[in-house]
């Protein structure tokens, strides 16, 4: 069996690009994508979050204060 990752960080996406999306995996070493990341959206392995997780995380990281007064 293979260990799960443990992170996803700039090594691990650049491994899924090389085995799923060698064309983008070509375009980011071209220069064509600034970063891995960019790399990632572009071939799809990343979503952009939505406006509706933004506003949750936003809420958890709120005070009690600020929570209270958004209700």
């Amino acid at each position: 069996m293979t260990k799960k990752p443990t992170s996803r960080d700039r090594e691990y996406y650049l491994g899924r690009l090389q085995r799923e999306a060698p064309d983008h995996y070509a375009d980011y070493l071209a220069g064509r994508h600034a970063t891995v990341s960019e790399a990632a959206k572009a071939a799809g392995l990343v979503r952009n979050r939505t406006p509706l997780q933004e506003m949750k995380n936003a809420f958890k990281k709120a005070s009690t204060l600020e929570q209270e007064e958004f209700k």
